[in-house]
């Protein structure tokens, strides 16, 4: 076990204080953290002892003094590296991290998802580079003996009158110091700052050998994050795109849930465990079902006349401009009827009569036993209201995992909108 990793699961405890437990100023920073964000975790007297319990997120943060926690889903693999492969897969459907799909286990087999992105960042600019950098011409303000470009006749008369052997021009000047090559590495030299595997380092030191006649910038998020984010990229540069997603994903150096200052010890990642789910199923079913219009968090309709409560279902599929289906999806362990609570039925019988759809589908993630649907219901209302809960197998082996369900279920709601 990697003693400078503490690993624990969603809605787990972790230990205050003691061997393997988080140490006082590694809680304080966690605490700054919650003030500046989300409620990522409370704090709790459990058998005489302090422990932290985390919410339902999964990430990572480096924290002060060189140790990294990992928080990772309670419902992924027993094994670490099967539940940060889950994660990463699930972050690439959703677009916010890159797909490094065939290289997948050596990554996930990284001591923490921190170090994995980090080796993801490296290998991906390492491989975009090792034909060369993309070079372009830019123009360049140039004191020369000789005429070469164009002549600034009104500089040359202001500053240089008499001089027959400086000429100043502005010229072309094809180079290899561009804003993307300098944004690379710089990018990269933020990952050998941070990372503290050997391979990561020995990858970050030959990008940089290779970038030498790029100019270095300032190494602060600061400075980084806008440069990065702001690149205007042409043809020539399709293929760095899976590289600067991966160093924005590193400078970024936040998830969706907290923000990290620019004088953290790293990058602090927490991401929604039932936002992940959600658009990693909306992802999935636009693929499968590419007649359909797969909507999140939409659309928004009143449920009372005075329209005072406003109803935003997680998934819609609609046809021809009708919604055809609501999926309410779940993170949470439900493996039969019986563990299905009254208040998740009532959520999704009420979405299916204010959008007048047949189908409205409970999905919740299927991690250990069959995948599926476990319950089919019909409502004793006038219009027969239909219902169901499916399980849907996360991506824990490979990227096809859960496209038979999707196509099951899909092929279960085929019926008009109500009218």
């Amino acid at each position: 076990m990697n003693t400078a990793v503490l690993t624990c699961r969603e809605h787990a405890d972790l230990l205050v204080g003691g061997a393997g437990g988080l140490t006082a100023p590694e809680l304080d920073y966690l605490v700054r953290l919650r003030e500046s964000g989300a409620s990522f975790f409370a704090e709790r007297r459990t058998g005489g002892a302090w422990t932290c319990r985390f919410a339902g997120y999964a990430g990572a943060i480096a924290l002060p003094g060189g140790r990294t926690l990992e928080v990772l889903p309670k419902t992924v693999g027993e094994e670490p590296h099967v539940a940060r492969a889950a994660v990463m897969r699930m972050l690439a459907e959703t677009g916010l991290a890159p797909s490094v799909e065939g290289d997948l286990g050596q990554y996930a087999a990284c001591p923490h998802l921190i170090e994995a992105y980090l080796r993801v960042a490296a290998q991906l600019t390492q491989d975009a580079t090792r034909f060369g950098l993309v070079q372009s011409y830019r123009r360049e303000h140039l004191r020369s003996p000789a005429i070469r470009g164009r002549w600034r006749i009104g500089a040359q008369l202001a500053r240089l009158p008499e001089r027959v052997d400086a000429h100043l021009l502005d010229a072309d000047v094809f180079t290899a110091d561009t804003t993307v090559n300098q944004a690379l590495k710089a990018g990269v030299g933020w990952v050998e700052r941070l990372t503290t595997s050997q391979p990561t380092l020995a990858l970050c030191r030959s990008v940089l050998a290779r970038m030498d006649v790029v100019r270095n910038l300032a190494l602060s998020r600061a400075t980084l994050k806008p440069i990065l984010t702001g690149l205007t990229l042409d043809r020539r540069h399709a293929h760095l795109e899976q590289s600067l997603a991966a160093l924005r994903l590193v400078v970024g150096g936040h998830g969706s849930a907290i923000a990290a200052g620019d004088n953290a010890p790293g990058p602090a990642w927490l991401f929604s465990s039932d936002k992940l789910f959600e658009v990693y199923i909306a992802q999935r079913m636009r693929r499968i079902a590419t007649q359909l219009s797969i909507v999140t968090q939409g659309p928004s309709l009143s449920f009372d006349t005075a329209r005072r409560f406003f109803m935003l279902p997680d998934v819609t599929a609609h046809e021809k401009g009708k919604p055809l289906a609501i999926f309410d999806t779940k993170w949470k362990e439900v493996r039969g009827v019986r563990d299905i609570s009254q208040d998740d039925l009532r959520q999704i019988y009420a979405y299916a009569r204010v959008y007048r759809t047949k189908s409205a589908m409970l999905l919740y993630p299927a991690t250990g036993g069959k995948a599926g649907k476990i319950a089919d219901i019909t409502v004793q209302d006038e219009a027969k209201t239909r219902l169901a809960a499916w399980r849907i197998p996360l991506p824990e082996t490979t990227a096809a995992d859960g496209d038979g369900t999707l196509n099951a279920l899909l092929a279960d709601i085929d019926q008009p909108a109500l009218v």
